[in-house]
This record gives structure tokens, sequence and C-alpha cells, in this order.
């Protein structure tokens, strides 16, 4: 209510200053109640407020200065097109420019200050000059629809162009449609550019209806001061201001009293408006009960009060309540989730200055005391003098849910105030506080979390709440996956589905597991000089171990081929950093035993074109055989056993074998291994054994020939590599097992070439002869 007197008082206090407004003024507008109106002459007037239209911007502009214009107003009362012309009396001589404004929630001031062709819907400055040279502008102008050139633009003309009206800047003096809003309201403002006989407005072509039949009617009233001499009314629209009269409105009051009202006025009244909505008047005897007030309006000389356009008001009443109760604390709540401040009403308002921290304080439910300081509102805040609605700081903080009492204690006989003086009572309002909810988080293992670990649920004081960050997988359990956070400083938030959404946040560290990366060769074989090595391309300083009774060193991995001997094994290597990790690699240890190449042929003694078939010995897999058969047909063998191979030519041959197996290759040659004659028939035996043992027992100590009445020519003995070990030329001395060094040849196979003379012929013999110790 002071509020409201303060604005009347300074209206008022304008009043003196302005004089009485005219038509040449926003205020002094003429009601259009018509489809035309004819204006009869102009004057070159700019009314009681010159320059009520600022020029100064140069958007949009489409009036350069007020030329003894003359002002309209209309409202709408459908949404339609608005179509009208300006058709002036002398159409040759006279040129009118035109400016429509919509006004609607603003005033004929706002025109003055800013830009005010924001609230510009249509203008021209141009006229139709009777579609006569020399364009000088006359003639009519106005909406007319047809105009394609104008479109929608606000203002068109004059321009730089022909006349022909065929330019987008070109002379046009009619613009396209306007559409105008149901209950807003137009100010449409005709300049006199030239010429003083008059003009007609006319607006036959409108489509929305633009004359107001509705009669208006008495809203509401209210009292405006403490001490109830004023009173304010509100009709249901403009109505004009010379139609009130005082007489014609009466106030009941709650016991019959009748009172007065005198000195009626208003805002635009007060200062030569021609109409206006609300009223302020003087009431006589002042409304000092508290009950039901009944505001009546009775028409007197046939209803006197009238809208512009001259619709009646019916008789009415309007009822209002006049309420001198105190003030009194109605509510008070926590404002904020970190419960630091509070915000207390009033019944009604309350003037600021009356507020005192000391009288004010909160007991929560574990029976802290609670201070408040820092009373403010939005109203006081901005220099204002009362409220209802405040808001203070509270010490400590309210930080546990419960029942709090709010309590106001009045010192100074009750300082708090409303804004007619009446007291606020001690008294306490109580509320609660639920949405304090706890977010910590209590998870203290934070990392290093290596990034191969197994998904894992975080802790937190209270459940129900939202986990989110990076690597969490569900969020209503706070799983956490190192694998898919991947590696880095993870900041997760944990936050509480309350109204305070109470939040707290950990920083989880992942980092990569150990990588392992090891191999050796597939196969080695016992027989290598050099021990296996790892190549380790994966994190060093961890433990190799072997299985299969391997042998390994178990910082460098070098495994001991000698102590591991023959096998399959399986090596692992195990990380000893942070985030151990382990890795396996299979090898296979060989003997990797050489062959060892032996053979036999079924005939060593052959007659010329005779054949010979070969059988080989060696032992330890091999699978490969290369044969050599000097002189002979074939001359080289690629299989294991060679067939028919045949000799042409008397003479002692050698023969040589390469075996070979997957580890390497042996061979084995020996002279004179084939023996060819001319096959001479000589009838007798000799008698050559192929096994001796030359072991002092006594018994088949020496190798000889059965018959002592033969002439030795030579007994040779090879080994299988082909090297002699004895030669002898005497008949009846045979080998004892003794090689030519004097040291004892070894158990093994040898090889004998004998020539003897038997019956006057030389006869040679080959074979094999193995030594048993």
């Amino acid at each position: 209510m002071k509020k409201l007197i303060i604005t009347i008082v300074s209206i008022l206090q304008l009043v003196a200053l302005v004089k009485a407004q005219n038509t040449h003024d926003c205020l002094g507008a003429i009601s259009l109640c018509g489809s035309s109106y004819n204006q009869p002459s102009t004057i070159n007037n700019v009314g009681n407020i010159p320059n009520e239209i600022n020029v100064s911007p140069t958007s949009n502009q489409c009036l350069t200065a007020e030329s003894g214009g003359i002002w309209y107003t209309f409202t709408p009362s459908t949404t339609d097109t608005l179509r009208f012309s300006i058709i002036p009396t002398n159409p040759s001589g006279e040129d009118y420019d035109w400016a429509l404004f919509d006004l609607t929630g603003a005033s004929c001031s706002d025109l003055a200050t800013g830009d005010p062709f924001i609230y510009l819907v249509a203008g021209n400055t141009a006229g139709d000059d009777n579609g006569l040279p020399p364009f000088i502008n006359n003639g009519s102008t106005g909406v007319n629809g047809d105009s394609a050139v104008a479109g929608s633009l606000n203002c068109v003309g004059p321009g730089p162009g022909d006349g022909s009206g065929t330019g987008p800047n070109d002379w046009n003096a009619f613009n396209s449609d306007v559409i105008v809003q149901a209950g807003n309201t137009y100010y449409l403002y005709v300049a006199q550019f030239s010429g003083s006989q008059g003009y007609t407005l006319d607006f036959s072509a409108s489509q929305a209806s633009l004359y107001d039949a509705i009669p208006p009617n008495l809203v509401s009233a209210s009292p405006t001061n403490c001490s109830g001499t004023t009173i304010q009314f509100l009709f249901s629209e403009n109505i004009t201001c010379s139609s009130l009269q005082s007489n014609e409105f009466t106030i009941t009051g709650p016991t019959g009293i009748t009172h007065s009202i005198s000195a009626i006025t208003s805002p635009t009244c007060g200062i030569g408006g021609t109409s206006d909505s609300l009223f302020t008047a003087t009431v006589s005897p002042a409304m000092l009960q508290n009950g039901t007030y009944t505001f009546s309006f009775d028409s007197l000389a046939n209803g006197s009060v009238q809208d512009a356009c001259g619709n009646l008001t019916s008789p009415s009443n309007v009822v209002f309540t006049i309420n001198a109760t105190p003030p009194s604390l109605i509510s008070a709540s926590s404002t904020n989730c970190d419960g630091t401040t509070v915000q207390f009403e009033f019944s009604e308002n309350v003037t600021c200055s009356s507020l005192q921290n000391n009288e004010f304080s909160i007991t929560g439910p574990t029976g802290t005391l609670h201070t408040i300081s820092g009373i403010t509102s939005p109203v006081c805040g901005i220099g204002g003098t009362s409220d209802s609605l405040f808001t203070a700081t509270v010490s400590p903080a309210m930080l546990q849910n419960g029942t709090y009492t709010f309590t106001f204690d009045s010192l100074a006989n009750s300082s708090v105030q409303d804004t007619c003086g009446h007291s606020v009572s001690s008294t306490d309002v109580v509320f609660t506080i639920t949405n304090i909810v706890d977010a910590t988080i209590t998870q203290t293992q934070v990392g290093p979390f290596c990034d191969n670990v197994a998904p894992f649920n975080l802790l937190s004081a209270n459940g129900g709440g939202v986990w989110s960050g990076t690597g969490i997988t569900d969020s209503l359990n706070g799983t956490f996956n190192p694998a898919v956070a991947g590696n880095g400083t993870h900041l997760i938030t944990y936050t509480m589905s309350s109204f305070c959404n109470d939040t707290d946040t950990i920083s989880l560290t992942v980092i990569p597991v150990d990588s392992v990366g090891f191999s050796y060769n597939l196969n080695y074989c016992l027989t290598d000089t050099v021990n296996p090595t790892p190549i380790n391309t994966g994190t060093l300083g961890g433990v190799y171990s072997i299985d299969n009774s391997g042998v390994i060193d178990a910082n460098a991995g070098e495994i001991n081929l000698i102590a591991s001997g023959s096998g399959n094994f399986v090596v692992t290597y195990t990380t000893s950093g942070s985030c151990q990790n382990s890795g396996m690699f299979n090898l296979t240890i060989n003997p990797c035993t050489l062959p060892v190449v032996n053979f036999t042929a079924t005939k060593t003694l052959l007659c010329i074109n005779d054949c010979t078939d070969f059988n080989d010995l060696t032992t330890e897999l091999p699978s490969e055989w290369k044969w050599y058969f000097f002189d002979a047909s074939p001359s080289t063998f690629s299989y294991q056993h060679p067939t028919n191979i045949c000799y042409n030519a008397v003479g002692s041959y050698p023969v040589a074998l390469v075996g070979t197996n997957i580890y390497g290759t042996d061979s084995l040659y020996i002279p004179n291994y084939i023996v060819v004659d001319s096959c001479i028939e000589i009838q007798d035996t000799i008698l050559i054994p192929n096994v001796f043992s030359p072991n002092g027992d006594g018994k088949n100590d020496v190798f000889n020939l059965s018959r002592n009445d033969i002439d030795l020519v030579e007994m040779n003995i090879f080994n299988r590599w082909g090297t002699l070990v004895f030669k002898t030329e005497m008949t009846g001395n045979g080998w004892d097992g003794q090689t030519t060094s004097g040291t004892a040849a070894t158990e093994g196979t040898y090889f004998y070439v004998i020539i003897v003379n038997l019956n006057q012929a030389t006869k040679t013999y080959k074979g094999t002869l193995t030594l048993i110790r």
C-alpha cells in the first residue's frame, strides 16, 4: 500500500509541472469509434509536449520531426487485417505523413526516450500524387493491402526512383496489410507535411473490428493508506476523465456508515490526458474499522461514466476488506543444502528497518542454538521500505536432519511492525530439514590398481546414490573396472539422489600390468656348446623357472643343457614389479646323436661283370644316404639299400657311405672292399674266422687263417674309418688285437684284406671281422 501512495504522490507532483494536453499530444489522442473520421482542418501545432517522438535513431526512421501532427487511438476487439486511407481534402495540394505505434504495455512517454521505432507497426512518408508528375507526394496514403512493392516494410518512400513504383526504394503511397491484435492499444500519428485543409480517415476496408461496443464495468476497489482516507478503484477499460462525478460513488462500511468520495484523479487525467482506467479518490469519513466494505457506482443523469466510444457504465458494486490485525510470523525454512541460510515470512509486509538480528534465533533438533544475521529481502535489498519474505544467514550451519524451531522474541516493545505500525507478537514456527544426505565415499584404497585387476565395488557411507566417472560399469553398485578405465588417474563422483544432490569425489589410479615378452629357440641339442638364454622384450628383473627337472638360472634365464638332459620343457617368467605378470614358453632339448655309419655287402669277392647288393647298417635313425661305388655301375646311390651294383674289371675297389640324420652326418670309407677276379677255379678252401676274442683266455685269442700250407703274401686289418691297424707278411703270424702302435684295439667291426699264394696262384680275400673282449 505504501509504495502505491509514493507513486501517486510523485504523479501529483508532476501534474503541477505539465500543462493540459490536446490532440496534438499523444496523451490527448482522439479515440476512433467509427469506420471513418473527418479531420476538418489542421494547424501547424506541436501541442503542449513538443518532440514527443525521438527521431534521433537512424534505423527504420519514418518521421524526421513533428509537424502539425494529430494523434488518434483505438483498441481492436478482434485480431485481423487493418486497412485504412488518409484522404486529403485537397489531394493535389496537401501531403500528410503517418506512423502507427503499438503501445500495449507502454506509454506515450516511451516514445520520447530510447528508440521509439521498436513500437512502430507501419509508417509512410509518401503520397500517391494522383498518378501524375512531378511526384511531389501529395494525395492519399495509408494501408490498402495492394502494395506488392512495399512488402512488409514499416516505412516506404521517399526514394531515388523514377516514380514508377516498381523499385524497392521508389515512392509508394500505400503499405501492405497490417495485422492488429485484439486488446492491444494502438496510436496513429498523422503529420501535416504540407497543407491545412484537413483529411478523412477511412477504416472501412479493415477486416479487424476496431471499435469498442462493450460497456466498461467496475472491477475492484481497495484503500491505499493506513488511515483509511483514500481509495483506489479500477474499471475494465479506459473511461473518459470528464465523465466521472464524485456523487456517483459511495462506500458503505461494516456497521452501515456511508462514506463519500471526492477529488477523483488518475495518472493520465492528472496531467491532461482524456481517459484512464485506474483512479484514486479521497474518502470521508475515514475507514477505520476492520470488516467488509462495499464500493458502489450508482449512475446519475442516465449514467454519465463512459468509455471513449460512449459506452456507458452500468451500476455495480465491488467489495473489499480492511483488516488491521497485527502481522504474524507464519513460516520458516532452510533455503540451501549447506544449512547456512534461513527464509522466514510474515503474514503481511513489515518495515525493513524494524527487523533486528537479535530478535530471532533457531533451536536445532539436539538443542543447538543457532543465531541469524544479515537479514535482507528482494525489496529491502534495493532500497524498498517493506516486505513480507526475508532471508538471513545462520550460524552455526544447520547440518542435521530433524525439527528446528524458529523463534521471534520481541525486544524494545516488539520493534517489528507493519507499514501501519502494528507490532508483531513473539512467536515460534517449526520447520523440518530432511534433505541432508551424506554422500561421503569411504573407499580407502585408491590404487594404484593394475589394469588386469578384476572389477570391484567402491564403498560409501550411505547407499542409494549414483556413481559416475571413467571406469564405472555399474552406476548403482559403484563397480569400477580398471581395464575399462585404462591407465591414468580417474575422478569418480558419488551423488546422492536427494534434493540437495550431495556429492563426493575420489581419484583412482590405474597402472599397466608388467609386460611379459621373452623367447628361446624351439629346439636345442645336448651337444650344443652354448646354453640357451632368453631374449626378454618385456619388463626386466623378474624370475625364471623351468619344469620337468630342468635346471635354469632364475635371474638370467640360462638353461643348463647337460644338467637338464633331453626332453620337453616349459619355462615360466614372472615379473617382480607393482603389477606382476607371468608368461610361458615351450622348448625341447634333443639328444642330437649323430648317425653311426656301417654297411655290408652280399658278396665282396666278385668275378668280372658280376654284381652285388649292399645292406645299410647305420644306426641313430638316418634319413639320407649317399653311396659311392668307385668304378662300378652305378657309381652313386641315394637310397638306403643299394642293389645290383656291378663291376666289369679285375681289381680292388673301395666303397664309401655318407649317412645323415636330423642332427648331422657320419661317413665310412673301406678301401679294397670289393675284389674282382678273373674267376680261374682253384679247388681248395681257406677258412677265415669272422670273430675273435683276444682276452688272454687261451681261446680264439688270435685272428689267423685255418691253413698253414699256404704262402701268405700280406694280411691287412683296417678299422671302420679305413685306418690300417695291423699288417703282417708271415705265414702263421695272426692278429692278436694289438694295433701297430702296441695298444689294444677297441671292440667293434674291422675289415681285412688277405692276399695268399696257393697252388701257384695269387688270391685276395676281403671281409669283416668282429673283435670282442
